[in-house]
């Protein structure tokens, strides 16, 4: 009877820090949860985010394409039209003269 005595008064101890362990383990399954739903919700964000962006770039894309069609001209020779025209620029000293006013080179 001693024994059992015994046995009872060590489990009785033993019961406090398991219940602690015990509300412990539920705090953290509790905020466990609550992290993944912000996961979730950032995820989610993040791909409203792109979404938008590459609607925003097709959009893009597709006014580039027409106005390719009005023009005739794609993105490489306009890239190239504007590169000659910066050379040009400079060539001429144009930049420099203060004005908006056109004048062909070697005119006063």
């Amino acid at each position: 009877m001693l024994r059992i005595n015994d046995i009872l008064l060590e489990i009785e101890q033993n019961l406090e820090p398991l219940k602690l362990q015990t509300e412990k383990a539920k705090k953290f399954l509790d905020l466990r949860e609550e992290l993944k739903s912000i996961e979730i919700g950032l995820f989610l964000y993040n791909i409203e985010g792109y979404k938008s962006k590459i609607e925003e770039i097709l959009r893009d894309k597709d006014i580039f394409r027409q106005s390719e069609l009005k023009w005739g001209i794609s993105l490489k020779q306009y890239a190239v039209l504007e590169r000659t025209f910066e050379i040009w620029v400079k060539w001429t000293g144009f930049e420099n003269r203060g004005n908006t006013e056109f004048r062909f080179w070697g005119e006063q």
